[in-house]
């Protein structure tokens, strides 16, 4: 329903953070996968942020206001990591599933093949690890092992952490991957 959707990411993001929290108190490694709900068709922001949202950007509309809002939940997973003293330790990877054009080729959508829909957003915070910054070609899969019944050797160590999949089915506008 309109009302459920309006609240959905507030109760999915607490739960996974909950799980952070637990996960790591006992002192166990862990994975979340968190997809919000917003920034798809029937995106429904509640008046209470509507109104909090209008105050900030008073030329703000709906769909404007659902980013702001989903932008504080990843705020809020990456507040939970300082608070616990791991956002040092911990890997964070953030994606979109498609892009959004803003009038260009006199279109305002994703529905189209046209680099503005197809370029997706890929951040990956992974500190100590060596990443170099800046704007890729394209995206690949490079599991070795894969697709001939073996496990690349992480996926041993991963299938061990306890994991935490947050989000409802079939929305997936904006994911965040965490793993400590």
């Amino acid at each position: 329903t309109r009302k459920r959707m309006e609240t959905v990411d507030d109760d999915t993001s607490d739960v996974a953070i909950d799980f952070i929290e637990r996960q790591h108190k006992a002192g166990k490694p862990w994975f979340v996968w968190w997809s919000g709900t917003r920034m798809h068709f029937r995106t429904h922001v509640s008046d209470e942020r509507m109104a909090w949202c209008k105050e900030q950007y008073p030329n703000a509309d709906e769909y404007s206001c659902g980013m702001v809002e989903h932008d504080m939940h990843i705020g809020e997973f990456l507040k939970a990591l300082d608070r616990l003293g791991i956002a040092d330790n911990t890997i964070v990877v953030l994606w979109g599933d498609n892009g959004w054009k803003l009038g260009e080729h006199g279109s305002w959508c994703k529905m189209t093949n046209y680099e503005n829909d197809t370029r997706v957003p890929l951040i990956i915070k992974a500190p100590g690890r060596g990443f170099e910054s800046g704007p890729a070609d394209g995206l690949g899969h490079q599991s070795p092992g894969r697709g001939r019944g073996k496990r690349a050797r992480g996926d041993r160590a991963r299938a061990a952490a306890p994991a935490f999949s947050a989000g409802a089915a079939g929305y997936n506008a904006g994911q965040v991957a965490i793993h400590q």
